[in-house]
């Protein structure tokens, strides 16, 4: 594969890895925030604690589906900046 087919398919590579983002970064369903609510007490950790856990799923699954080691590492740089801003914002 020379340098065009290396950039086409790095390309591709991110264009998946983005989709698969979006569809992980969905809010979670209210029904679930609800019930984590009643049990953590408040509403803001419980929903909190619901993104980390759909965000470390999401990574298993992208690992677990990948052909190769870079679908899930794909996956985790473009989250890394998201986390890092969210970070920085909720200390």
């Amino acid at each position: 594969m020379g340098v065009i087919g290396d950039w086409r398919a790095a390309r591709e590579r991110r264009r998946l890895a983005d989709g698969f983002l979006r569809r992980l970064l969905v809010t979670p369903p209210e029904a679930d925030v609800a019930w984590l609510s009643q049990l953590a007490g408040q509403r803001a950790i419980a929903e909190r604690e619901l993104q980390f856990a759909q965000r470390a799923l999401g990574l298993m699954v992208a690992g677990r589906d990948a052909l190769d080691d870079r679908t899930a590492a794909d996956v985790a740089h473009a989250l890394a900046p998201l986390v890092e801003a969210e970070a920085r914002r909720d200390a």
